[in-house]
């Protein structure tokens, strides 16, 4: 099997869309409703001066930056000055680690794009000229800026590791991050708590306890809940419960009716 990134692992559990809400003037306050647990919203300020309302207080900023909210309750994008113009997004996370991947009490996050490596600042620039210019295609362009812009900044977010707890908080750590490569490509794989430990290079008994602090769950719990949230995935895909168990890590098709089935409300 190709060995493949921890972001481009993230990606695959996470299997992000992101929808465009505003290119161009921030005349009157953007009110963006209460997200849950797997998506987030992106807010890119590339005039002028905004600030962010939410219910963790108020924060400030002066273009270029890039607001990226976690929080599960509704916020506000507010202009500060006539010249404020932002690029705004929201991000829906479709895949079966979506619901893990902010871990508990994510707050809102500022990044300076100035400061940032030139692969995000030069994204920034292409944002900036395409709404400034509204050429044709605008539309066509920033769907796709949008997607890189996202990768940029997930990118910054594991490698500050800016998150206390979660996916993204795991894949900052290199030695927790081999395992959970290692899980999102092969979750089939029958996985002891020994086998996971040696995929992270560390004795059992240190694996336990930095993965519990790190990702807010044991390896154990995490990985029952990425199966049965793939799972469902390939259930609502219309590819079947005996298919699902199998690409999953199920016994059987039995196994995951009882999993799934335990879950039930």
């Amino acid at each position: 099997m190709e060995s493949i990134d921890r972001l481009t692992a993230l990606l695959r559990g996470l299997a992000p869309e992101a929808t465009v809400l505003l290119a161009g003037p921030l005349s009157t306050p953007l009110i963006c409703d209460a997200a849950d647990s797997g998506a987030m919203h992106l807010h890119l300020v590339l005039h002028g001066t905004a600030t962010l309302d939410c219910s963790n207080g108020q924060q400030a900023v002066s273009a270029p930056a890039v607001f990226v909210t976690m929080t599960q309750g509704a916020h506000s994008l507010n202009p500060d000055s006539a010249a404020t113009v932002v690029f705004s997004m929201r991000v829906e996370f479709c895949g079966p680690a979506a619901p893990m991947i902010f871990g508990e009490n994510a707050r809102p996050y500022c990044i300076d794009v100035l400061a940032e490596q030139d692969d995000l600042h030069r994204i920034v620039e292409l944002i900036t000229q395409e709404v400034d210019a509204r050429r044709c295609a605008l539309g066509i362009v920033l769907d796709h800026a949008a997607e890189i812009l996202l990768v940029g900044v997930l990118r910054r977010l594991v490698a500050v590791r800016a998150l206390p707890s979660g996916v993204l908080a795991g894949l900052g750590d290199a030695r927790l991050a081999r395992t959970l490569i290692a899980l999102h490509e092969a979750p089939e794989r029958a996985w002891t708590l020994e086998l996971m430990a040696e995929t992270a290079g560390m004795s059992r008994t240190v694996f336990a306890n930095r993965f519990r602090t790190v990702m807010g769950a044991t390896p154990k719990r995490y990985l029952a809940d990425f199966r049965l949230m793939l799972a469902r995935k390939v259930i609502d895909e219309q590819k079947g419960l005996k298919h699902a168990a199998r690409v999953a890590g199920y016994a059987s098709p039995a196994a995951l009716s009882r999993a799934l089935s335990r879950t039930r409300v």
